[in-house]
């Protein structure tokens, strides 16, 4: 099954960096938009993992967690 897959995260009007992870399958991005084409074979597990804002090193819990 073919998919075309657009993501978009936003850091906000407080943050200077972008805390946010989006998992597609194969690719972890944390950019602020990603478009894509992926083939799928079968099940598959998409996610989006929102930054700690507020406190140190929200980017990387984010990560971590996908």
């Amino acid at each position: 099954m073919l998919l075309e897959v657009e993501a978009i995260c936003d850091r906000g009007c407080v943050r200077t960096n972008n805390e946010d992870h989006i998992l597609v399958p194969g690719n972890l991005f944390s950019d602020a938009a990603c478009e894509m084409e992926i083939t799928l074979n079968g099940p598959a597990v998409f996610a989006v993992a929102d930054g700690m804002g507020g406190h140190r090193a929200g980017e990387v819990a984010s990560k971590m967690v996908l």
